[in-house]
């Protein structure tokens, strides 16, 4: 290999990037002599917002530092008088067989990092920030975030964001025609790279994107989400680029999929230990409730212990019912569709005698699957539970633009100030960790947020009001 010799330049520059002075040979002397920032010479070109970093921080800690350039040539920074910069370029070496060498090792370095960041053994929340962070630094981009997409959502959640102008990116990608360059990496599974993002016209000083790339974070071939690079320069990508870029995205898939897997995990194991404890204690309590009654009924027959024993039987019941509804709940696949939500009201009604029950209802129809009664069984055992002989209890449906509005209330004893903030955990009515009595609530509101809906607990003089929202079918 034959090494050419470069000359060396000296530029003084001011922190903000304003050219004070140069000397000697830096390309086209015409084109040097009439720059006034360091990103008018074409040798700085999509490095000089590097170049003026580099020089804040050598003015930070009074000691020089060397910025090595992906095109061969190194920069030396060092403080001058009067709180200005010495920029001392070298260009050492031109072989363009070296120089492919060191281009294949800056992006090997770059890929080794963010896949050993990917296997290490973090969280998976720190996982991808530490992706992140590798890959814009290594990449040499103003910005990146990573956005992973639920289950069968039109939306992707943004997971971890990094850089100068992080306001660019949104919390939440809609996945439609409003944002097709995202979409459509979702839908063909590539990477796009946009070298002037929207063909906008971008004005000198403007903050904002010049260049995107958004690749896919793929595992067997599934796009869990995406990693976006965005620079407030025009910025393009080689083919090597890209390529690193793309088995970036295939190594932080590789993590998604390991802390979605993990996660699953400790939900079962969590679900697990619940329903186990649940079975060891209150089943069996209530069983041996009833069995009690019914062994002193068998002695000395009576009304009061025959109607002590059903009530026993019947929590009993009530238990095993929350507890299916629960691992219902865990399914993976969740069908939603078009639900006449008065007409699951009307039927739920008929299975219970003796309650006072006014309804002020409407024909609409909501996105729900057939465990929507449960809500409405919940809501209303609750009420009548609590609320003890005399009861009223009214339900009514209102329709608010895209949503359904419903409203159980009751005239009962009302809800404690201090039960409130917790009155929809798994445990909301007791202290017990082990009681399933008070798993009504926590599944209406699971069930809520399954439909895509909300819900809240309404302050009312006398009685207990729950509201929910549902979007309408």
């Amino acid at each position: 290999m034959n090494s050419v010799r470069h000359p060396i330049g000296i530029i003084k520059v001011r922190p903000d990037g304003s050219i004070v002075s140069f000397e000697g040979d830096i390309g086209d002397a015409p084109v040097v002599s009439n720059s006034r920032m360091l990103g008018d010479i074409p040798l700085f070109a999509g490095a000089a917002d590097e170049l003026i970093r580099f020089g804040l921080e050598v003015i930070g800690t009074g000691h020089p530092a060397v910025f090595s350039a992906d095109l061969g040539w190194s920069v030396t920074i060092s403080p001058a008088d009067g709180g200005d910069l010495w920029y001392i370029l070298s260009h050492p070496d031109s072989c363009p067989e070296r120089r492919s060498i060191e281009v294949v090792n800056h992006h090997l370095r770059i890929l080794n990092a963010v896949v050993e960041a990917a296997s290490s053994q973090l969280a998976c929340h720190d996982i991808l920030h530490a992706c992140l962070w590798e890959t814009i630094r290594l990449i040499d981009v103003d910005c990146g975030a990573i956005y992973i997409r639920s289950n069968g959502s039109e939306r992707a959640e943004q997971k971890a964001i990094a850089g100068y102008v992080t306001y660019y990116f949104p919390d939440l990608l809609e996945l439609n025609l409003a944002s097709p360059t995202f979409s459509n990496v979702f839908s063909t599974r590539k990477p796009v790279f946009l070298e002037q993002y929207c063909d906008l016209e971008h004005t000198t000083g403007e903050l904002g994107v010049f260049s995107l790339a958004v690749i896919p974070i793929l595992s067997r071939e599934e796009v869990l989400g995406v990693i976006c690079c965005a620079h407030s320069k025009p910025r393009t990508y080689s083919a090597l680029e890209e390529s690193v870029l793309t088995s970036i995205g295939r190594s932080v898939g590789g993590a998604v999929r390991r802390g979605v897997l993990q996660q699953k995990y400790e939900c079962l194991m969590e679900e697990n230990t619940l329903l186990l404890d649940i079975m060891e204690h209150d089943i069996r309590n209530a069983n041996m409730i009833a069995e009690g009654y019914l062994e002193m009924l068998s002695e000395s027959p009576s009304q009061e212990y025959a109607r002590k024993a059903q009530a026993g039987l019947e929590q009993s019941d009530e238990i095993i019912r929350n507890v299916r509804t629960i691992r219902l709940l865990g399914a993976s696949d969740v069908r939603l569709s078009r639900v006449r939500i008065d007409e699951v009201i009307r039927k739920e009604i008929e299975y219970i005698s003796g309650a006072e029950i006014t309804c002020c209802m409407t024909t609409a129809t909501v996105i729900a699957d057939n465990l929507l009664s449960q809500i409405f069984s919940n809501l209303i055992g609750n009420s009548l539970k609590f609320g003890g002989e005399g009861t009223k209890i009214t339900i009514t449906l209102d329709e608010e633009g895209e949503w359904v509005k419903a409203t159980v209330a009751d005239n009962g004893p009302g809800i404690p100030a201090e039960l409130r903030p917790i009155l929809f955990s798994r445990h909301g009515h007791g202290g017990n960790a082990k009681s399933g009595s008070g798993l009504g609530l926590y599944i209406v509101r699971e069930l809520v947020h399954r439909y895509g809906g909300k819900i809240e607990v309404l302050d009312l003089p006398v009685g207990t009001g729950i509201r929910f929202w549902l979007k309408k079918g």
